[in-house]
């Protein structure tokens, strides 16, 4: 009988890909917060993007600008939200990090997450789906973040779409 509990304990799942035999392991909760890190990570400091093209502006919006800069850096914080995670791993990146995390306790050459995206480089898309499905399995995670809504703000200074002017 089965009632689908290896899914609810993460117990792991097997994976053979281009020829060769995987075992993915559960993510731990050091595992998740690696994701959210590196999630963290990724974003792009609105200062610093506003910084090259300030000049271009005139000093109200300058002014305007740079306050809304800030308070999109103050508001990101250093933790990635449900969505954020979410629309990570759905790109090639956040799957191949995702599988080095799933693979790196069973295969310790798989050491670093490069390794683990060239593994499934040259995988057709039915593959990478497959790939998916069989880490969130092997996860217990399930699917994340389908409510959240992004922190990312329109701009509202009335200054053309730029890097630290976002519109939705």
């Amino acid at each position: 009988m089965s009632d689908g509990l290896q899914h609810v304990a993460a117990v792991g799942t097997r994976i053979d890909l281009g020829g060769r035999h995987y075992r993915l392991a559960p993510l731990s909760l050091a595992d998740l917060g690696e994701i959210e890190q590196h999630v963290v990570s990724l974003r792009a400091d609105p200062i610093a993007a506003l910084a090259g093209s300030i000049e271009r502006f005139t000093s109200e919006q300058q002014q305007c600008l740079l306050g809304e800069a800030v308070r999109q850096a103050s508001k990101q914080g250093r933790y990635a939200t449900p969505s954020e995670v979410d629309a990570f791993l759905k790109t090639f990146q956040g799957i191949g990090f995702f599988f080095w995390l799933a693979v790196r306790k069973h295969q310790p050459e798989i050491d670093a997450p490069e390794k683990a995206r060239s593994l499934i480089a040259d995988l057709d898309p039915a593959a990478i789906a497959q790939l998916q499905r069989r880490l969130i399995e092997a996860s217990g995670l399930g699917a994340i973040g389908k409510n959240s809504s992004s922190p990312v703000q329109p701009s509202r200074c009335g200054a053309p779409p730029g890097p630290a002017s976002t519109s939705s």
